[in-house]
């Protein structure tokens, strides 16, 4: 270290104070945009979505479902049946059905049946 007079101490030390108060000021700052950022609503991290679908062997369909970082849940895979026919007197007489694994097909064949006096989808 080199020598210095008492000035250049007194310098030193100013500009060593001016440094500290700014990073307390930038402190103070973050941690009013912290308690800022807290009080907004948060979402889910995660949201449970499917990552995949399968077929065990007994034919059923299953999803693998993520419901947090590095989490999974196996459930059985909804299923859409599109079933559609007539009247025979006050009864329901069905004439097609149909099983579809996702919505919008089972709405792409609901259209195609949507002749029949009657026609639905009905999720299992």
């Amino acid at each position: 270290m080199t020598k210095m007079t008492k000035a250049q101490l007194v310098d030193e030390n100013i500009a060593l104070r001016y440094d500290l108060s700014l990073l307390e000021a930038k402190v103070a700052a973050l941690r009013a945009e912290r308690i800022v950022r807290s009080a907004e609503p948060r979402r889910p991290a995660f949201e449970e979505c499917v990552v995949s679908t399968y077929t065990k062997r007994d034919g059923s369909r299953w999803n693998k479902v993520r419901i947090g970082y590095n989490l999974f849940v196996h459930r059985p895979a909804r299923v859409f049946h599109v079933v559609a026919g007539k009247y025979d007197g006050d009864e329901e007489n069905c004439k097609f059905s149909d099983v579809r694994y996702t919505l919008e097909e089972a709405e792409a064949l609901l259209l195609t049946v949507s002749d029949y006096p009657w026609s639905r989808i009905e999720a299992v």
